[in-house]
């Protein structure tokens, strides 16, 4: 049987991201788990994709796909969302290391890396009970999981962009490399920004029991598995690629062990501000900072 465009889509996202998931290992390999934890975030959403794109196919190639097939490749369609945002607080923490507020700016951060993952549950619990839905009510209560988990999502999404924008006021005491980290996030928050509406967009989209045609209203159009799969190539899959293309690109760049050969007295120790020709003072060794740990 041939594919429809969700599948050739499905398709393309399969083969595109077995590079990319290439290309982040190299980096978790270079950088570290740990030290970087965003980067393994990368891995994740790429074997995500991967294997997500391979069901959907497998799926359009059965006269008559099996409800678990449908619902698993849904879900993973839409989980998405949530490595990208643990991928982009990985890195606000490391952006953070020697700043002097730093201790704080870890605690937020796990917060919202908990957020981020009650949102990823909900959102994950949602789609495997309307799957399973018998009855209008369980598709209500499905629906209302999603409904929450899109909302977190959208919250998440503001409180990263306001760390960001903090992140920014202090960027004369943010180490030289990590400030250009800092400009790869402030480059993606636009793609992140559309992923993360489509992703609310698409939970508040009309729903019913498996197998039988949902109603349709204005926001039909943004379902993740039934919608247009224009919106869905411009809202979702577009915005992840190019958020994911920084990330790497940054990651391959930027030369981040640098600012710890200065923190650490193999290097200048200290940084002329631009503009009033301050000194700025010696950054702690890293060994005092962790990355944030989801």
């Amino acid at each position: 049987m041939g594919l429809n465009a969700r599948g050739v889509v499905a398709l393309a996202q399969a083969i595109i991201y077995v590079p990319i998931l290439c290309f982040s290992a190299v980096l978790v390999a270079r950088h570290g788990i740990r030290r970087r934890a965003g980067w393994i975030f990368l891995v994740i959403l790429s074997l995500v994709r991967i294997v997500g794109g391979a069901i959907h196919v497998v799926s359009e190639q059965q006269s008559n796909p099996s409800a678990t097939l449908v619902t698993t490749f849904t879900i993973l369609e839409g989980v998405g969302l949530s490595p990208l945002m643990l991928a982009t607080l990985g890195f606000l923490s490391t952006i953070g290391q020697g700043v002097s507020e730093s201790g704080r700016l870890v605690k937020v951060l796990r917060l919202l890396g908990i957020l981020s993952t009650v949102a990823l549950i909900l959102t994950v619990v949602g789609g495997v009970n309307l799957g399973n839905a018998k009855t209008q009510k369980d598709v209500d209560s499905a629906t209302n999981f999603r409904h929450i988990g899109a909302v977190l999502f959208g919250i998440l999404y503001a409180l990263v962009a306001l760390t960001h924008g903090y992140l920014w006021s202090l960027k004369d005491r943010i180490m030289k490399h990590r400030r250009t980290l800092l400009a790869g996030i402030s480059a993606v928050l636009p793609f992140l920004f559309i992923r993360t509406l489509y992703g609310v967009l698409s939970a508040f989209s009309p729903t019913s029991f498996p197998g039988s045609p949902a109603t349709r209203n204005s926001l039909s159009k943004y379902s993740a598995s039934t919608g247009s799969w224009e919106i869905y190539m411009a809202m979702s899959v577009i915005p992840e690629l190019l958020t994911v293309s920084t990330y790497l690109f940054v990651g391959t760049k930027v030369p981040l062990d640098k600012d710890f050969n200065q923190a650490e007295g193999r290097g200048p120790s200290t940084e002329v501000l631009s503009g009033d020709h301050e000194l700025r003072p010696p950054y702690q060794p890293y060994q005092q900072y962790q990355a944030y740990q989801p």
